[in-house]
């Protein structure tokens, strides 16, 4: 894979993603012809959504503009300049088979797949590579979302830029907290609608990263979620666990958990 390419994995899909994926096409070498080509697809099918104006993720000195069309098409360039030597591809009218193709030849790709791959084989790992490619994208809004709200924090605790502090209000005398009545701590509970997985889903392995999401009986969740694996409680039964969310998981997040877990 070209240092390009490699580059790109990284950060759509993050060092463990990125690391799992290609673990996964050394055992399977046939599968490691298409792995970056449908890597670059499925982050095109993203942000192909509204269109795109910037960077190519992980590459220095490229530029993609995606325009939408009518119809599912696309108009635009790619522009990369890696060797030194700006190069540069315009497209108008193409559907994102196309761009996409096109895209991976800039990063250094053969987007020739072996002749024994075998289709099914093929939409697993699209379906798996679109799943960790969102489930990323995911953390790095709510990344930035954290990011900018603790900017907005400091600056009402009077923290600016030029480090100067506003000068602060004159303090007032504390008020007695008033304790919160149970009916209010359940109204402000924000636990999120969980649901139940079976043994053999808890013990199944992740089939893009490899790892199980419940051991010893604890919910450590596989490399695609694990940042959230704090925010959630395994409780066992008879027929396996249900899981339940705090408010730290979005609606997003527990659709991306399900099609990992259950398929959906």
């Amino acid at each position: 894979m070209s240092e390009l390419l490699n580059k790109f994995m990284v950060e759509i899909l993050g060092e463990e993603g990125s690391s799992a994926l290609q673990k996964a096409a050394d055992r399977h070498a046939a599968l490691s012809t298409v792995l970056p080509a449908r890597s670059v697809l499925g982050w095109l099918l993203l942000a192909g959504r509204y269109g795109f104006e910037g960077q190519i993720p992980g590459i220095e000195n490229s530029y993609l503009s995606l325009n939408k069309k009518e119809g599912g098409l696309f108009s635009g360039f790619i522009e990369t300049a890696s060797t030194g030597v700006p190069e540069s591809y315009e497209f108008d009218n193409a559907n994102i088979l196309h761009v996409a193709a096109a895209t991976s030849v800039a990063l250094g790709a053969d987007i020739t797949p072996d002749p024994s791959l075998r289709q099914v084989d093929v939409a697993r790992l699209g379906k798996n590579l679109d799943i960790l490619i969102m489930s990323r994208f995911i953390k790095l809004v709510k990344q930035e979302l954290e990011e900018s709200s603790s900017e907005e924090s400091s600056v009402e605790k009077g923290e600016f830029e030029s480090g100067v502090k506003a000068k602060p209000l004159t303090p007032k005398a504390p008020e007695e907290p008033i304790p919160p009545s149970p009916r209010q701590e359940n109204k402000n509970a924000t636990k999120k609608p969980g649901f139940s997985i079976t043994k053999s889903q808890a013990n199944a392995k992740c089939e893009v990263c490899g790892e199980k999401q419940i051991k010893k009986h604890q919910a450590t969740l596989c490399y695609c979620m694990r940042d959230l694996a704090k925010h959630t409680k395994a409780i066992q039964t008879e027929t396996g666990y249900t899981l339940e969310f705090d408010d730290q998981w979005t609606e997003n997040d527990i659709s991306v958990f399900k099609d990992i877990v259950l398929g959906e």
